[in-house]
Order: C-alpha cells, then structure tokens, then sequence
C-alpha cells in the first residue's frame, strides 16, 4: 500500500541531515503533514530520512537557502528557484504551525494551494467523527502531530464536544460552559 500523498513535494538541496557530515545532497523531499520526508528518487516509497516539524523552532531565508531550525538540528534546504523556495517555506509554516503565514511572495493560486493543504491537514489532524468518537493515526505514526490539549469540534448534532488528548469525547459541552476543557479554535 502506498503512503499517502504530499501536499508537496520536489527536489531539493540539503544539509545538516543526520549522518551527513557538512556535504550538500540532492534529495526528493515530500511534505505530509508534519513530516518532512527525503528520498533518494521520486519514486522511492520509504524516506531516507523524516524532519519532525512538530520540532520546528523557526525557519529563517538566508542567502538563497532556509535555514530550519529545529529544536536539536540545524537543517539547510535550497530548492531550484526563489518561487519554490517560498512555497518550500509557506508549506512548512502552514504544516508545522497550523496556519497560513501573512508574509508569503506567492500568486493567489499557490495561496490558495496551502489553503487546501491546510484544510485536509486540520481534518486529518482531528480525525473523522463516528458516533461523537474521533479517531486519530497512531502515536506511533511518524506524521502524527501533536495535539493541543483539548480540541473543540463539530458534531452531527450541530453541538460541540470537548477532546482529551487521546482525541476521546469527553463531554457534550460549549467553551463558555462553567468546567469546560478551554476555548480552543475549532479544528
């Protein structure tokens, strides 16, 4: 069975990966959901190597090239062309963040291409609703991400249930209830 799709995905120079001394490398990089997944192809279906995004400290345009920071590594990606390299950086900030960045170079069509992106990854993030349940990837999924300690969502019955961490309804209840697990944005 194949992975499922990158919402983006090309070819890439890289450096600072695990194992790779100081050397730049040529890598086919996909973006699904807080991974960054590197490959030595485009075909190839399993990664070399996965940048958690969910550890992203910032990512900083430095000389050409972004420069990603996360919380013990260093990563330098630089991607064909200065369009690419700001939609490399739109994407990234819009997995790891949640949101789409106010900053971005982009034409409305590649705006609205992370927009899309961003949609799909809110919905696979909270999971699809069965019966007030949500069900989640596994903690052991290399792409899930972590998820605020609550999560206000949507029911069939047009209420709102609160999420414990493990994305279980916990009660029927509305953020301005007494006793309620917070105010968090909608998923």
């Amino acid at each position: 069975m194949a992975p499922p799709a990158h919402c983006y995905e090309g070819f890439v120079e890289v450096r600072g990966l695990r194992g790779q001394v100081e050397s730049c490398r040529r890598r086919w990089a996909g973006l699904r959901g807080a991974a960054l997944c590197f490959y030595g192809a485009p075909r190839e279906q399993q990664p070399l190597e996965l940048l958690d995004l969910n550890e992203l400290l910032g990512v900083q345009k430095e000389g050409g090239a972004l420069i990603l920071q996360l919380r013990d590594q260093k990563v330098t990606l630089k991607a064909d062309s200065a369009q690419e390299q700001e939609m490399w950086r739109g994407f990234i900030l819009t997995m790891a963040k949640l949101e789409l960045p106010t900053d971005l170079e982009l034409l409305p069509g590649h705006i609205f291409q992370m927009e899309e992106a961003l949609r799909r990854e809110r919905e696979n993030r909270c999971g699809a609703q069965r019966g007030g349940q949500q069900q989640h990837p596994p903690a052991s999924s290399p792409c899930r991400a972590r998820r605020p300690s609550s999560c206000w969502s949507a029911t069939r019955g047009g209420g709102t249930s609160c999420c414990d961490p493990a994305g279980t309804a916990t009660a029927a209840a509305s953020p301005s209830a007494p006793g309620s697990c917070g105010t968090a944005p909608p998923c």
